[in-house]
């Protein structure tokens, strides 16, 4: 099918075909979801399992190994991690990304069922979560008022959270900080001891009195009567009356013996918004649901209950996570409009006409509009991924345009009289295998990045997807509208409106240029001529380059990928074993900073507790800071943690807390994002300690590395109480007897459930606080044995203080130890590190049985680089065959070819000027480059083939097609460098941190283009010279 020729018969059936695309692609827009990131799914689950007052070292044993050896047997695992800490264990199993989750957990449950009649019996019940972005909340809210916190707190658990759940799109609701209600029953140890009471005996009292039992059904001859038997607490009162039985058979009131309340429960957890004690709630929204429309929903429905409150209660937004999917979805929609009026301008600035301009600008609403109906339909989103894509081919959308609206504009030029709709069509098939070849080309180094593996594939699936959707929509476009609009909408540019107004000034530019055009192609042809008659020196000079462009390498910095989000979270430690009023203390001091910083919204804070672990940590807290738009802030979020470990040093306090950024939250492993990360692995605690300690002290003298920590590291201090199994036998003690005793009066015991309506509260029982505060109030414990008597704790056990890990660490059955720093503004992960490697290779001899690796992002930049380098094999083997199929020549692909090393020689320049990274985003520059030198060279060659086919000898063809194709050539490289530099100058939300992709799209464009235009001809004509004969036809 002659498609410009449709197109110029049939104009009005064009018109309906792109408006019904144009309509289709505003529905589908309008219909897709938007996220900050693709939906990305890592076959990832924890089971996270608390078991209260335990030791690490007893975890590990009783809890993390088993569960371990089951999980490590599952289909498809890679990988099981677990961390155990004092009362809570973490298993991660990790499955590969072609599991099915959905499969993986399931077969999880049954391995956790399994287990599960030989862990502890007093754990808590596990939960299993998995890993996902969407898991990430869409917004952080508080709840403030004049009243109690716990007040609050029920106010939003019973009145907010079942309103704002109700809302389309929302999962569910998380709520920090305030207390939950519960009956405590403190004991008093002396009236314990005067009555001769057993403190299992009060335990087996409540749960034996606070019953409802079933006991059958009475059948009469009308109706049946169940029976049932009703002991459950109606009241407080009735826990106060509770009887219990001396060892003397005399009968007390549990009263007589302890304190019945109604109380909070007794957590260090504290949350402070703002600087204010209060509540908070994390919204969380259902998978594939759009979380900006989501966020809208629940903040509209938030000013609602507001207004439903007293003067004295309101709910306020503390962090909105959409906030960053909205601003880089500006930021790159901004970056798109910048770099299509920049590139049109550099068509308007060679044709010299308004009219050619918006005939090619017309394909970029075309393309980017129609595109959004194929990424609907292909079930993508709006995120940032696809619109880093559509940013990045705003200058390749209009390239086939420029093409075709060019040759056509050359015909219009010579020969005047030759009418518009005669001109178009020849114009554009003239040029039509050379159109489609390029764009082909360009789509052969893009789809291979959609079939990546690996973690990188999973976010990158999307980009070369949507690229290659955009460049089908614009091949099309440049094969009718183009056409179309340049045989009816031409008319040459009159004299009086060239020089009237306000656009005479842009046709002043354009005259200016044209000239130094003449004069540039006139050196052009000087170059040319000496090239031809000069093989071997430029041949010889672009190995050279293309050779010498390598020995860059090791000043080029090399990095995975850079983050710069609007939202920051700070982890605070002390020191091991630290109560919480130490955390509490510090984290005050960083408020204080936190308040007076400009570039922070709002803030909000939480002491006790590792939210990412979901659980109390003494010595832990974390910082949640919402940052202002990127343009309208003075600091990158690196800064802004840096300032704040200054201002603690500046206090003093830096000896006693360290500051770390957090990976983020919803689960998973943080080890991907640690630009310095050493993994120690052996089985010997002590000897692990040590290495550790060693590795970590080595890092720490690394100029550049900084915040160097070890996860394992001094014990917290243990009091050991070993049971003497003969003493006790004697004195009528199990174990069993003595450790239930001790946890119920020194950590508390939850014993029953107290119901009150719909609600349940735990009944704890435990020993008075000031009777458990110091090692004394242990050794002076008195207990009761079955016969009655009292018994001093010291008759049957010996004590003595020791130290435990604080956290253990485990990766497929091994103990691991992980020693992690953060890199210091101005270094780069690769120049950290290499330093580091020699260090250790040098210092550092493993005993037998241990080993150690780099991890990090020093593996995803190992990772990154071999999924790269198969991606531009891949690319250069379709481009290979696809050009060889369009050219039906075994030789012209290699010629063609010869272009695509001379990319390489500007973007390492480029990054090493602007001294950026060589990392993720440049290797995708890397890629689109290669295309795009394919791109120039096959404009030039096709265009010389045809000369050849009209009876010209080789030398005639390269000289009469290369000057005329020079135009076409520079104007989509022009355009495609206008159109990335505003993502190279970091304007707007989006372009940040993307940098490098552009820096080496248009450093490799600056150097191929020129070279490209004398290599490719001289290579041309060496090898057709040669090898006319042999060539396939």
């Amino acid at each position: 099918m002659n498609l410009p020729k449709l197109s110029i018969t049939r104009p009005v059936f064009i018109i309906m075909i792109f408006a019904a695309i144009i309509t289709l692609g505003l529905v589908g827009y309008f219909r897709l979801p938007v996220d900050l990131m693709p939906k990305v799914d890592f076959p990832t689950i924890m089971v996270s399992i608390v078991y209260p007052g335990a030791s690490a070292e007893e975890i590990e044993t009783l809890i993390s190994k088993p569960l371990e050896d089951s999980f490590s047997t599952l289909e498809g695992i890679d990988k099981v991690l677990s961390t155990t800490r004092e009362g809570v264990a973490i298993i991660t199993a990790q499955f590969g990304l072609e599991v099915d989750v959905n499969f993986a957990e399931l077969k999880l449950r049954s391995k956790l069922s399994q287990v599960r009649p030989y862990l502890p019996d007093d754990i808590q019940e596990p939960i299993i979560s998995r890993f996902s972005f969407e898991d990430i909340p869409i917004l952080f809210c508080s709840v403030n008022g004049k009243r109690d916190v716990n007040f609050l707190k029920d106010i939003l658990e019973d009145d907010i959270k079942p309103k704002i759940e109700q809302i389309p799109g929302v999962a569910g609701l998380t709520v920090f900080g305030g207390k939950e209600k519960q009956i405590r029953i403190t004991i008093d140890k002396s009236l314990l001891l005067a009555k001769g009471i057993n403190i299992n005996q009060i335990s087996a009292s409540i749960k034996a009195r606070n019953l409802n039992f079933p006991v059958g059904q009475l059948k009469g001859d009308e109706k049946n009567t169940t029976v049932r038997v009703v002991g459950e607490f109606n009241n407080i009162d009735e826990i106060k009356n509770l009887p219990i039985t001396t060892m003397t058979g005399k009968i007390v009131a549990l009263k007589d013996i302890a304190k019945v309340e109604f109380l909070p429960e007794d957590n260090d957890v504290k949350v402070r918004i703002n600087g204010t004690t209060g509540v908070m709630f994390a919204v969380y929204k259902q998978s594939g649901e759009n979380s900006v429309k989501v966020a809208k929903e629940v903040t509209k429905k938030i000013k609602q209950i507001n207004k439903e409150f007293s003067q004295d209660i309101s709910i306020t937004i503390s962090g909105d996570t959409t906030k960053n999917i909205i601003r880089n979805q500006e930021g790159v929609q901004e970056n798109i409009i910048i770099g299509a009026i920049l590139a049109v301008f550099v068509v308007f600035i060679f044709l010299g006409s308004f009219r050619s301009s918006v005939i090619t600008a017309l394909a970029l609403p075309d393309s980017i509009i129609g595109t959004f109906l194929l990424i609907w339909l292909a079930g993508f989103s709006i995120n940032s991924i696809t619109l880093l894509s559509l940013a990045l081919a705003v200058g390749l959308l209009i390239d086939d345009s420029i093409v075709v609206r060019e040759n056509i504009f050359r015909h219009l030029e010579e020969s005047k009289t030759k009418n518009p709709k005669e001109a178009a069509e020849k114009g554009t098939n003239e040029v039509a295998l050379a159109v489609i070849a390029t764009t082909l080309s360009v789509m052969s180094v893009f789809i291979p990045i959609s079939f990546l593996t690996g973690v990188i594939g999973q976010f990158f699936k999307e980009f070369g997807l949507t690229v290659a959707f955009a460049l089908s929509v614009s091949l099309l476009d440049a094969f009718t509208i183009a056409p179309m609009l340049s045989a009816y909408w031409y008319r040459k540019e009159k004299e009086k409106d060239i020089k009237s107004g306000w656009r005479k000034y842009f046709y002043i530019i354009s005259d200016k240029w044209n000239e130094l055009y003449k004069d540039l192609l006139n050196v052009y042809n000087d170059i040319l001529m000496w090239a031809l008659n000069n093989k071997k020196k430029i041949l010889t000079g672009a190995i050279v380059l293309f050779i010498g462009s390598f020995f860059l390498l090791p000043f080029i910095g090399k990095g995975f990928m850079q983050q710069n989000s609007d939202f920051l979270m700070l982890s605070l430690k002390t020191y091991s074993g630290a109560p919480a009023s130490k955390i509490e203390f510090v984290m005050n001091k960083v408020e204080e900073f936190v308040k007076k910083e400009k570039d922070v919204e709002s803030y909000f804070c939480i002491t006790g507790a590792n939210m990412q672990s979901n659980s109390q940590i003494s010595n832990e807290g974390m910082l949640f800071l919402s940052l202002k738009p990127i343009t309208k802030r003075k600091y990158k979020p690196e800064q802004i943690t840096e300032r704040i470990k200054n201002y603690l040093v500046e206090n003093k306090l830096d000896s006693m807390v360290r500051v770390s950024a957090s990976s983020g939250m919803g689960g998973g492993s943080s080890d991907m994002n640690t630009p310095v990360l050493i993994t120690v692995a052996g089985n010997d605690l002590n000897e692990l300690q040590k290495i550790g300690l060693k590795i970590r002290d080595i890092i720490m003298e690394v100029p550049g590395a900084v915040d160097v920590d070890t996860t394992l590291k001094p014990g917290i201090p243990e009091l050991v109480l070993k049971i003497d199994p003969i003493k006790a036998e004697k004195l009528g003690f199990s174990a069993y007897e003595i450790g239930m005793a001790l946890r119920t009066l020194l950590q508390g015991d939850t014993v029953s459930k107290f119901r009150k309506g719909e609600k349940e509260y735990d009944i704890i029982l435990v020993m008075d606080e000031k009777n458990r505060r110091k090692k004394d109030d242990i050794k002076s414990i008195v207990l009761t044995n079955r016969m009655g008597k009292k018994i001093p704790l010291s008759a049957v056990v010996n004590i003595y203080d020791a130290s435990g890990p604080t956290e253990i660490r485990r990766e497929d059955k091994t103990r691991v130890v992980k020693i992690t720093a953060s890199l210091a503004p101005g270094y780069s992960m690769s120049e950290v590190n290499g330093k580091i490697q020699e260090r250790l290779k040098k210092e550092v001899m493993l005993p037998q049985g241990f080993r150690y690796i780099s991890g990090g992002q020093v593996k995803m930049f190992a990772d990154m680089m071999t999924q790269m380098m198969f991606a531009m094999l891949l690319a250069i083997i379709f481009m290979y065959m696809i050009l060889a199929s369009l050219y039906n020549s075994f030789i012209q692909p290699l010629i063609l070819m010869t272009a695509l090393p001379l990319a390489i020689i500007g973007a390492f320049i480029a990054l090493l000027i602007t001294r950026s990274n060589l990392d993720l985003y440049a290797f995708i520059g890397l890629l689109m480059v290669l295309g795009l030198v394919a791109k120039n060279g096959i404009i030039l060659l096709d265009f010389i083939n045809k000369m050849r086919e009209k009876g010209m000898n080789i030398r005639q063809a390269i000289l009469h097609a290369a000057p005329i194709r020079l135009r076409p050539i520079l104007m989509t490289s022009f355009a495609m460098i206008f159109g990335m530099l505003p993502i190279a100058l970091s304007i707007g939300e989006g372009a940040k941190g993307k940098e490098s992709m552009a820096i080496v799209v248009i450093g490799g464009l600056l150097t191929s283009t020129f070279l490209t235009l004398v290599v490719v001809p001289a290579v041309y004509e060496w090898i057709e010279s040669k090898f006319a004969k042999k060539k396939f036809m």
